[in-house]
């Protein structure tokens, strides 16, 4: 994977050019002030402060002063301030300016087009600009004791820590009295003032895993984060900071925890990620992102942790924690997703006991006092996971269910996203709900197509899940099969054959036309090539992914390994439009075995083929979303490494014009090139220039420019 240092530099450096016009429409990134007039603020030197604080803000005007204050109380005067606002409009980034005008120590970059998630790409946007020796987080309704920064700097330079850790108090604005955070008996039983680490001190290491995850009570040496690749998880979720937690202990060799409180963090704002919203169902699969995280966890804790005993322990303790943790706050106990919520826990131990050194009976002894009964019996397993998202229910959607359940044997379940529908469909839809156990109803707390999929991630538990729209129809047999050949052959991706169906105008009769022939060509070659068993292996790898790549880009095209979703973290992109561009590629990029189905079509994909009726189809200004759908999945690519090592010049940095990665780069310059061509004739005449003056600036910020791989 390429550096993290080397990703976020690519933007830090090049998208102030998307700030030519400010104001003049969505831009991916805008820096309205750098303060250090005729600098470069990546160049590190003698000047270079001893902390770079970093601070995500997202409408906290009313709190933005107090939090700045604390740090123009600091008894270390040695600090910058990188402020990332996320497209406030309350007023925010205002005070943001101004403070930054005020003084020379801060500035401000604007995420305009604001990304999905919580503090996760901000927080790593600001990482990709800090200077300082440490790396420290304040968030904007937070403050620091006024010895925060001395103290902590004190303790990392006498002990040369990767990582210092202090105590944390909450307050209220309401003045009301609080429960300590999370971990606070733990805390007073980890030595203070002396160096930790995972091989000497095993079980303190793993009790300071075990503390509330807030970055904002560490101290962080940045040469460590960068040379270990430590950085936010970036997707559709919020609780990022329980993932930045586990890997940034995981990856360190030197931690010291300091005795005092030195960090105030604010509980109880509406805004914030705690404060509960959306239906039973919404509540359950929001908080279940934490369990997702820990997913991620284990996978990392698998590959880093080796056979330490303690950081399983701890780590299995933490999954218990967080599964009372969603169950009390998602208020789902007494309900189906409570239920969900246990199969999830149970997934997660049959999936990670196997990887540590602990037997079930260890499990037992180690999470025995926290009064959750776990079960040794196999969890009975789930095929396939259906994610359907609903905007309207269409007039078949009562023979579409009667159809799946009567022809599909593999065990199931299916997904109801619904976004803007009117009660009578919301009670239609409630009432397959209650009829059967394996079908979950919830609003979208998102809003497109794409992101109430992602809504769903946290509570899937098939082996492959398979999204298609409401109106489009379904060969429920052949998408069976396409299962069992999936899991037979072990892929992580199975290609599955689609057919395209339109209305005629002249009677309003469905058409159907089979897959677009870019796609049948390809699928003719990959069917030729599965009967030549002569074939290296190796280049017929290589020529299964690049293929998979040149198909249109549609989700029911493809099963996918559930765990890849989860545990990887691949999404569906924050624009209205093409958000099913950072799918297809992010799936692609990482998927260890892409196979293509020989069965029959499974999807018939209706297209009105009336202009503005259909998403695809729709011409106006949101056509300049396709800019932005690039970048973020521009950005995922290069933190997967999938064009080799992030650089700003023509070939992605690499040096042999021969290698798979820059045959990865040719592709998705050409692909971008393509997409933006064809919304060139479906944007608003009076935009095309600035759709031109975005897609400059958008292969600029890529790294090519535009005339390269025509």
């Amino acid at each position: 994977m390429s550096s993290w240092r080397e990703l976020l530099a690519l933007t830090y450096v090049l998208i102030p050019s998307l700030a030519e016009t400010p104001g003049s429409g969505k831009c991916l990134l805008q820096y309205d002030r750098v303060v250090q007039s005729g600098g470069d603020l990546e160049v590190e030197n003698d000047s270079s402060p001893l902390v770079s604080v970093i601070m995500p803000v997202r409408n906290m005007a009313r709190f933005l002063p107090e939090s700045t204050g604390s740090l123009m109380n600091q008894t270390l005067k040695s600090w910058e301030l990188v402020l990332v606002d996320v497209s406030s409009s309350d007023g925010s980034l205002q005070l943001e300016n101004s403070f930054a005008l005020e003084h020379p120590q801060a500035k401000v970059i604007r995420l305009e087009s604001r990304p999905f998630g919580g503090a996760g790409i901000p927080s790593n946007t600001g990482m990709s600009a800090a200077t300082g020796k440490y790396i420290a987080f304040l968030d904007p309704d937070d403050k620091f004791d006024s010895t925060f920064m001395e103290k902590m700097v004190q303790t990392a330079e006498e002990s040369h820590a990767d990582l210092v850790v202090c105590n944390a108090e909450p307050f209220s604005t309401e003045q009301r009295s609080l429960k300590p955070l999370e971990g606070g008996n733990i805390f007073s039983k980890i030595p203070k003032n002396v160096l930790l680490s995972q091989q000497a001190t095993p079980e303190h290491y793993a009790n300071i895993c075990l503390l509330n995850p807030g970055p904002w009570r560490k101290l962080y040496l940045r040469s460590f984060l960068e040379q270990t690749g430590t950085q936010w998880a970036e997707g559709d979720f919020f609780y990022e900071d329980n993932r930045l937690h586990w890997s940034a202990l995981l990856n360190a060799q030197k931690v010291v925890v300091r005795n005092e409180t030195l960090i105030y963090h604010r509980v109880g704002v509406s805004n914030q990620t705690t404060h509960p919203h959306g239906s039973l169902g919404a509540r359950a699969a929001r908080w279940a992102a934490i369990l997702m995280h820990m997913q991620g966890v284990g996978l990392e804790l698998s590959q880093r942790g080796g056979g330490n005993l303690a950081l399983w322990q701890a780590y299995f303790r933490k999954v218990v924690l967080d599964y009372k943790t969603t169950l009390r706050a998602s208020d789902a106990n007494a309900s189906k997703y409570g239920t969900r919520l246990k199969s999830t826990l149970m997934m997660m131990l049959e999936r990670y006991l196997p990887m540590s050194p602990l037997t079930y009976s260890d499990l037992l002894d180690t999470i025995q006092d926290l009064r959750v009964e776990i079960s040794n019996s196999v969890l009975e397993k789930t095929d396939l996971s259906i994610v359907i998202p609903v905007h309207k229910v269409p007039s078949d959607l009562e023979q579409k269910m009667r159809d799946l359940f009567d022809t599909v044997k593999l065990k199931f379940e299916v997904f109801f996203v619904y976004d803007r529908i009117d009660n009578d469909s919301i009670e239609l839809l409630q009432r397959h709900e209650q009829a059967h156990d394996n079908v979950f109803v919830f609003e979208s707390m998102a809003p497109n197509a794409g992101r109430a999929r992602n809504t769903a991630y946290p509570l899937l538990l098939g082996d492959f899940t398979f999204f298609f729209d409401a109106d489009d129809a379904v060969n429920f047999s052949a998408l069976e099969q396409a299962v069992r050949e999936a899991q037979n052959q072990g892929t992580d991706v199975m290609l599955l054959r689609y057919n395209i169906s339109r209305p005629q105008p002249a009677t309003g009769q469905l058409s159907i036309e089979g897959m677009l022939p870019g796609d049948t060509a390809i699928w003719t070659t990959m069917m030729d090539q599965a009967r030549n068993v002569t074939q290296d292996l190796a280049a017929t790898e290589r020529l299964k992914r690049s293929s998979a790549l040149r198909l249109i880009n549609y989700p029911w095209k493809q099963l996918t390994k559930t765990k890849l979703l989860q545990e990887r973290g691949v999404f569906f992109g924050p624009n209205s439009v093409h958000n099913d561009v950072q799918f297809h590629w992010h799936s692609l990029a990482i998927a260890d075995r892409i196979r293509f189905s020989s069965g029959s079509p499974v999807c018939t994909h209706l297209k009105s083929g009336i202009a503005g009726a259909s998403l695809t189809e729709v011409r106006s200004n949101s056509r300049l979303e396709a800019i932005d759908a690039l970048w973020w999945t521009h950005r995922v690519l290069l933190r997967q490494g999938f064009f080799g090592p992030a650089s700003r010049n023509k070939s992605f940095g690499l040096a042999s014009e021969q290698s798979p990665e820059q045959t990865n780069g040719r592709a998705w310059i050409k692909f971008a090139k393509k997409l933006l061509d064809w919304n060139r004739d479906r944007v608003p005449p009076d935009s095309l220039a600035e759709l031109s003056s975005r897609r400059k600036r958008l292969f600029l910020n890529m790294g090519v420019d535009d005339s390269d791989y025509a």
